[in-house]
């Protein structure tokens, strides 16, 4: 399939374990931190995407439902010449060790998984996903709104990290 013009729209998952630490993955050869997940294709619903990502990325069937979804996000773009874009973020299941030791990554695409508490997930992840996943989060069944924005400047290539407002409203 190909990506879907526009916005492009994305579809993460959000799993715990017991321990209420998050499953994050290292994107191969790149080595930064992210959720299973990834662009919604010409198609495919968000929801789809979050079950697709997680079966090809982990090797792992989820029976995500749409009352799993805990939050959409519109993301302004960090640079000039990309695309703002839109976020979802679904709550996948609090995995088991039996459930772990069946993850089988796909190595095209990530290179590592692990478990990491919040302030982990804080340090390791990008601020903007950190900001995303390390806010409270809402009840089931309840879905969270928010925006974030960047400073925008002549140039974006300065290496600075964008300035977040978040504005959170109840869908």
């Amino acid at each position: 399939m190909s990506k879907a013009p526009g916005h492009p729209i994305t579809s993460y998952v959000l799993c715990t374990d017991p321990a209420s630490r998050l499953l994050i993955v290292q994107a191969a050869g790149i080595g930064t931190w992210h959720l299973p997940g990834g662009v919604v294709e010409v198609g495919e619903s968000p929801l789809d995407t979050a079950r697709r990502e997680a079966r090809e990325e982990l090797g792992l069937a989820f029976d995500l439902r749409p009352d799993d979804l805990l939050g959409v996000e519109w993301a302004q773009a960090r640079r000039e010449g990309a695309r703002d874009r839109i976020v979802f973020l679904w709550s996948g299941p609090m995995l088991s060790s039996a459930d772990t030791d069946r993850i089988e990554l796909d190595a095209r695409e990530l290179s590592e998984w692990r478990w990491a508490n919040r302030d982990e997930a804080r340090r390791l992840l990008h601020p903007a996903v950190a900001a995303r996943i390390c806010s409270p989060l809402q009840w089931p069944g309840s879905v969270t709104y928010q925006e974030t924005r960047t400073e925008r400047t002549a140039r974006h290539d300065d290496g600075r990290v964008p300035r977040q407002d978040a504005a959170d409203r109840h869908a």
